[in-house]
């Protein structure tokens, strides 16, 4: 008994630290939470052999427990702040349970080969040290994204406006449309035909047109979607060709 309630804790323990590292992290955890809720029950179950359905089962409320827990912080925070929230429940189960009993699986067919449990144990402190340097790698990527990669598509976009322009006597409104950026991944939200959005893992960059201004000009904002953190920086361009950044 005393076993089954360590190799739940334990797998509650660890199903919350992912979420919150990684799952909770936005875009950048996704893939890699996917991949320790794989790896996670290979190398708990070898670690608990007599108790592997309740670690299971606590790699699996875990997540559950950590995702009401900061519901019920935000809701403290913002009574109005997540009326969706059923459906934030619901991607988790997506996310959490189907990996979680595959990586089981894969944990049961390695276990028929019998390997040292000290492998598991490497397994689990890779998983840890992932969760650990996550907020690291989330921030390099940003600042990448932030001082190279943002700032050079939105003056790309900017040449390829004033070409543009100078070829057809106007600015496109669509991206495809504009030579030297019309491979990049543009598109659109809702029932609009005009793709004139580029979504990155952390930044959305939107086109505008205006044409019907005087004189005529366009406009495009790079924003980030962690709206939460202050600090962050937004970017805009327009037809003066100045790139302008500000932090809210």
């Amino acid at each position: 008994m005393r076993r089954q309630i360590l190799g739940m804790l334990s797998g509650i323990l660890l199903g919350g630290l992912l979420y919150f590292r990684l799952y909770n992290s936005g875009p950048f955890g996704w893939e890699w939470y996917q991949a320790a809720l794989f790896l996670s029950p290979i190398g708990l179950t070898a670690v608990f052999p007599r108790a592997r359905l309740a670690a299971l089962m606590g790699l699996m409320v875990g997540p559950l427990l950590a995702e009401i827990a900061h519901l019920v912080q935000s809701l403290y925070r913002d009574p109005g702040c997540c009326n969706l929230w059923p459906i934030g429940l619901v991607i988790l189960f997506i996310f959490c349970v189907p990996t979680t009993l595959i990586g089981a699986l894969t944990g049961n067919l390695l276990g028929r080969a019998r390997f040292p449990q000290p492998y598991y144990f490497v397994l689990l402190a890779l998983i840890l040290l992932i969760a650990a340097a996550s907020p690291y790698i989330k921030s390099v990527q940003q600042h990448r994204l932030q001082t190279v990669t943002i700032p050079r598509v939105m003056n790309r976009i900017y040449e390829a406006q004033v070409t543009h322009r100078a070829r057809y006597g106007a600015y496109a409104c669509d991206g495809k449309e504009l030579s030297g950026v019309e491979k990049l991944d543009w598109g659109h939200v809702g029932r609009k035909t005009v793709n004139d959005l580029l979504i990155f893992r952390y930044y959305t960059v939107r086109l505008e047109c205006l044409n019907n201004a005087s004189p005529p000009s366009f406009r495009v904002t790079a924003f980030s979607h962690e709206h939460e953190y202050s600090n962050v920086p937004t970017f805009l361009i327009d037809s003066s060709g100045k790139l302008a950044v500000s932090r809210k």
